[in-house]
């Protein structure tokens, strides 16, 4: 298995989520590794999106990347993290680049935050809430 690190972005093919569900975009440019279950070979993360739009209509359900991270982490710019759900990912694609501590230090601070919300359940979080 290749090695994830907290915080690398990851290019990822063609993904089946682990509820069965298959991603409608061939190409997914980048999901954010959370943490990796080495027993089961998936690891969980979360989505990001260049749709800056929708941090208008709900700031809380995403982190809006800043323009000096975009580089490093090898994303478009502007770029949101999707705080709303967590993926469990049977597949596995190409490392890209990574957010620095920091950075991912506040992404999981908010993630954490939002899933507080008594409007948010998300059976993947529950699972590694206690990694975070």
């Amino acid at each position: 298995m290749k090695d994830y690190n907290k915080g690398s972005t990851v290019l990822v093919r063609d993904i089946i989520f682990a509820d069965g569900e298959r991603d409608p975009k061939h190409l997914r440019p980048a999901m954010l590794t959370i943490t990796t279950n080495w027993e089961s070979g998936q690891i969980y993360c979360l989505a990001i999106t260049s749709k800056v739009g929708k941090y208008l209509i709900d700031p809380d359900r995403y982190y809006l990347v800043d323009e000096d991270l975009q580089e490093k982490a090898q994303l478009v710019f502007p770029s949101l993290v999707k705080l709303d759900k967590v993926h469990k990912l049977n597949y596995h694609g190409e490392v890209k680049g990574g957010f620095p501590p920091q950075a991912y230090k506040e992404i999981i601070e908010k993630l954490k935050q939002y899933m507080q919300r008594e409007d948010v359940y998300d059976p993947y979080y529950e699972e590694i809430k206690d990694f975070l």
